[in-house]
């Protein structure tokens, strides 16, 4: 496994990262700019809805049948939310489990 971890655009500000990629050694170096474009937007889009939160973890991994699992846990105010989702292609998991966290998150604090 193979951290990615978002660096901020300001180094003078040395905040730590909110958010960290965990992605398996298969992964190219194409593939983890794409995921790492791709997490950075989805929680871009979550916290505009809902606020900032202020640790994000998404574990991509190879399961059988050269399948993707994603694991992605979110500290939201003290409560972790996490969603769990599967598919053929690395991108494809990380977007389902990255809407089901969204979902979770909306109904908690938008309803």
């Amino acid at each position: 496994m193979k951290p990615f971890t978002e660096t901020p655009a300001d180094p003078v500000r040395r905040r730590p990262a909110r958010i960290e990629i965990r992605l398996p050694q298969e992964i190219t170096a194409t593939q983890e700019r794409e995921l790492a474009a791709l997490v950075r937007y989805c929680v871009l889009r979550s916290e505009r809805e809902v606020g900032l939160r202020r640790q994000w973890t998404v574990t991509l991994s190879v399961v059988a049948n050269a399948d993707y699992g994603c694991t992605v846990a979110v500290d939201d105010l003290g409560d972790v939310i996490d969603a769990v989702a599967f598919g053929r292609d690395p991108a494809l998991a990380a977007w389902d489990a990255m809407c089901g966290v969204e979902r979770t998150l909306r109904d908690r604090h938008l309803s």
